[in-house]
């Protein structure tokens, strides 16, 4: 069984703040989540309160691809420094 994550803004806020020791507003956060919902990345979760929202197959697949040009780029730094 897959199991889907899902986050609120407040939940991405604390995170960024936790994990990175960067403070964003909702106005940073907002505008960001709709143009991702918009672009097909995430979706948000129907008839809830809070709005919620979880990567789309689109998403994880764009996720995917950023780690693989990530990995690249290491690699090829790591060349070049030794």
């Amino acid at each position: 069984m897959s199991e889907r994550r899902f986050l609120s803004a407040p939940n991405i806020i604390e995170v960024f703040k936790k994990r990175y020791k960067i403070q964003l507003s909702a106005g940073t956060v907002y505008p960001v989540l709709y143009a991702l919902e918009k672009d097909g990345k995430i979706t948000r979760l129907p008839n809830r309160r809070k709005k919620f929202y979880v990567l789309t197959n689109e998403g994880k697949a764009t996720i995917n691809n950023i780690r693989e040009n990530v990995e690249e780029l290491h690699k090829i730094i790591n060349e070049l420094v030794s």
